[in-house]
């Protein structure tokens, strides 16, 4: 156990935090490009398991990163771009959101279904995250993109992939005004989010540090 802590502390501070270093500004938008990046972690979880000769699939990788308080890499990308869009959204950065990032007025928020019946046809998951968005939107801390996104740069920019994400979000998360509570509690959301269905919790180390 005591190795394991040791191998894993070494990993976020020598590999992960190099990841981390302005990935509001780099970070992959192609899924060829996250899973290359992904692999480097699942090297690094073996390691720390002391498990390089087996091969995961993907519910076991998400266990072994669960039970170690690890995030896949792009979820925690996704961490790191809603607590920087938390300080712009609250005037605490030099960055300012574009004009084309508005609040939903009322009168559109009172138009908005809370339910939404998808064609046979269309893709479950996907209709389940476009009825979770409209839910969402309904609140006051809304925001809507003005623009539409024609290309894929744009839709890969900062402020258009943060409102769709921030749109996402519980109410009781988005109407937060202090970081530290935010962080908590947006950590919490992603991590249940991306680890809920799977099985009990290894023998592993478990460390909660936000990191």
């Amino acid at each position: 156990m005591k190795c394991q802590k040791q191998r894993r502390a070494f990993y976020l501070a020598v590999v992960r935090s190099q990841f981390e270093h302005c990935a509001q500004v780099w970070r992959p938008s192609s899924e060829t490009t996250q899973n290359k990046l992904e692999r480097i972690q699942r090297r690094a979880v073996k390691w720390i398991l002391s498990e390089e000769g087996h091969s995961y699939n993907e519910h076991e990788y998400l266990m072994r990163l669960r039970d170690l308080d690890l995030l896949p890499l792009n979820r925690r990308f996704l961490f790191s771009d809603l607590l920087l869009f938390f300080d712009i959204y609250h005037g605490d950065s030099c960055l300012k959101l574009p004009e084309y990032v508005k609040h939903l007025s009322q009168d559109q928020r009172s138009r908005l279904r809370t339910k939404i019946v998808p064609p046979k046809d269309q893709d479950i998951k996907k209709a389940c995250i476009l009825s979770q968005m409209r839910q969402s939107r309904t609140d006051p801390f809304s925001l809507r993109c003005e623009v539409d996104a024609r290309s894929a740069s744009f839709k890969s920019s900062f402020f258009f992939r943060c409102v769709q994400e921030w749109s996402l979000l519980p109410s009781e998360i988005k109407e937060l005004d202090l970081k530290p509570i935010f962080k908590e509690k947006l950590f919490e959301h992603i991590k249940n989010e991306t680890f809920k269905g799977l099985g009990p919790e290894l023998e592993v180390t478990n460390n909660s540090t936000l990191e």
